[in-house]
């Protein structure tokens, strides 16, 4: 007896709306964590979390930087450099410092 196979049905990933003046701003602005230029907007909370392009939302990290907070998370990055620590006590983000064992 023949198997039959269910079709797949792709439906496509719905656009989210940023604030590009948000965004642009951002990436004008030096990396938290080692002063470099140009910056990647780095979403703290994600997009798909429920994040906006926000400016408590939205970080100015240097490539190098933005990749190591996506490999190794919030408890390094804060540890490791005072100023993306500062950046998120400035920008009330305690949340992310709960859960990097920083409060």
């Amino acid at each position: 007896m023949a198997k039959t196979i269910a079709p797949v049905i792709a439906f496509p990933k719905p656009k989210r709306e940023g604030n590009s003046k948000v965004l642009e701003m951002v990436r004008k602005q030096r990396c938290c964590a080692c002063g470099a230029w140009p910056s990647d907007p780095h979403h703290v909370t994600t997009k798909g979390a429920g994040g906006g392009d926000t400016g408590d939302n939205v970080m100015p990290l240097c490539r190098r930087h933005h990749t190591e907070w996506h490999q190794r998370g919030p408890s390094l990055m804060c540890s490791k450099y005072g100023p993306v620590l500062e950046w998120l006590k400035a920008h009330e983000r305690q949340d992310i410092l709960i859960k990097a064992g920083m409060l």
